[in-house]
Order: structure tokens, then C-alpha cells, then sequence
């Protein structure tokens, strides 16, 4: 068995991870030696069995209005307009 340090300050991070399946069953054995050792967590451990969010897709039907289009005017680099396209050809929004 890996040698796993689940401790108070890093608890509740295994515990949502245990929930939403993504322990190793290493990191399952050491949170259930944590438990063991510290039954003070094990009503709070039991209380994210009950947390459950639902799983549905947020919708935002005109998000592409958010987005900012080129217009022809990037054709033409000017003295004037040359650091709006230098930092968005440096942050990818060319």
C-alpha cells in the first residue's frame, strides 16, 4: 500500500473524492485508517454522502455575442491601432 497522508487539514478534499469515485483504492484504505483513527470525522465524512449536485448543462443560447469579431480594420495595422492586435495576437484572441 502507498503510504497516503490524509490529515485534518486535507480530509474533506478525500472525502469529496471519495464520493465522486476518483480514489485510488490505495487512497481509499488510507482514508478509512484516517477515519479510524480520528471517529470525531466520521459523522462530518458522512455527511458528503448526502451532498448532491445536479448534473445539468448550463445554457447561454448567445454567448457568441460575447465574443469581440474582427472586423476588416485588421487588415489594416496602423500606427493607431497596432497594440489592441500585439496583445491580442499575445493573448490568443487572434
Amino acid at each position: 500500500m502507498k503510504n497516503i497522508n490524509i490529515d485534518t487539514d486535507n480530509c474533506e478534499a478525500y472525502f469529496l473524492d471519495y464520493y465522486e469515485g476518483r480514489l485510488s483504492q490505495d487512497e481509499i484504505a488510507s482514508l478509512k485508517q484516517f477515519l479510524s483513527m480520528h471517529p470525531e470525522w466520521q459523522a462530518k465524512f458522512e455527511e458528503w454522502e448526502n451532498i448532491h449536485l445536479p448534473d445539468t448543462p448550463l445554457l447561454f443560447p448567445e454567448k457568441e455575442l460575447l465574443k469581440h469579431s474582427l472586423t476588416n480594420e485588421a487588415i489594416n495595422i496602423t500606427l493607431n491601432n497596432y497594440e489592441y492586435y500585439f496583445i491580442a495576437a499575445i493573448e490568443d484572441e487572434l
